[in-house]
């Protein structure tokens, strides 16, 4: 769990010097904090895993993390990203508020699985432009900047809140528990998924029996763990197809793929298209 000394009048900080490298080698460890982070991609691409999710990310957009959600970022391979970041101490930000409805509101820092965790600009423009601003407002720090960010705040917390609104709340104690209990083969899984990976090497590193790790990991995850480990090759070697000019066999053995028929195939199955198609932009997937 990473910790951040924020100031206790002030608990918004906006992390390094404003531009952080992101590697092509993943962080030694999914992490987990108690704040919100925001950020927004100023260059290249890659991948967010969040929870049991997978996104792919590019320059321009933004994302959000939730308070408790596992989380890691990684920059496409052989390309590093940038990205500009912040964490609020949301309840403490904005704990003045008098407002009748601040409590609930605030149950945004609880972490929504439904809620998307990157934001882009053509399809939340409110949303994105709340979390540039706030980014710039903690960068350049500019008069009477702290109220502004405060501002800006209560806005995107509200603006969330609506956005929820009439979505299920997929969180839930046992799964939390479940997904700590395979955390270390999702942390394995990210450091070696251009291997060969087995089930028991998966299973090994969550000192599980194969069935009962294959058991707590599809009622975690929703999926099998060899196909949460395709989409993880998939959603890596996209980002690689639109930021790099490797050519497609390279990606695919790049990312993991013994042939790249086998590439080709599973590519089009979850992608909707297949690799050549995607690059040239023939057709449109949210990544």
């Amino acid at each position: 769990m990473t910790h951040y000394a924020l100031s206790g009048d002030f608990p918004a900080l906006l992390c390094g010097d404003g531009n952080q490298f992101i590697g092509d080698q993943p962080a030694a460890f999914l992490d987990v904090h108690k704040l919100l982070e925001i950020g927004i991609c100023c260059a290249g691409s890659g991948l967010f895993v969040v929870n049991e999710h997978i996104f792919t990310f590019t320059e321009g957009d933004a994302y959000l993390i939730f308070k408790n959600q596992l989380h890691m970022a990684q920059g496409a391979k052989s390309r590093a990203c940038v990205l500009k970041y912040a964490v609020l101490d949301m309840e403490r930000l904005l704990a003045s508020l008098s407002t009748s409805d601040f409590r609930e509101v605030m149950q945004i820092s609880a972490g929504e699985d439904s809620f998307p965790n990157i934001i882009k600009s053509a399809q939340h423009p409110a949303l994105h432009a709340l979390i540039a601003e706030i980014i710039h407002e903690l960068e350049t720090r500019g008069d009477n900047y702290q109220s502004i960010v405060k501002a800006l705040a209560w806005t995107l917390a509200v603006k969330i809140k609506r956005a929820m609104s009439g979505t299920a709340m997929s969180g839930c104690p046992q799964k939390k528990e479940g997904l700590l209990r395979i955390r270390p083969a999702l942390d394995y899984i990210l450091h070696h998924y251009m291997e060969p990976l087995s089930i028991k090497e998966m299973a090994d590193s969550c000192l599980l029996g194969e069935n009962n790790f294959r058991r707590v990991f599809r009622q975690c995850m929703g999926i099998p763990p060899q196909e949460y480990l395709m989409g993880i090759r998939v959603k890596m070697a996209a980002a690689m197809l639109l930021q790099t000019d490797a050519s497609i066999l390279d990606v695919s053995l790049d990312v993991g793929f013994p042939t790249q028929s086998s590439f080709n195939r599973n590519f089009r199955r979850m992608m909707g298209g297949s690799p050549g198609q995607f690059r040239r932009n023939i057709y449109h997937h949210p990544l």
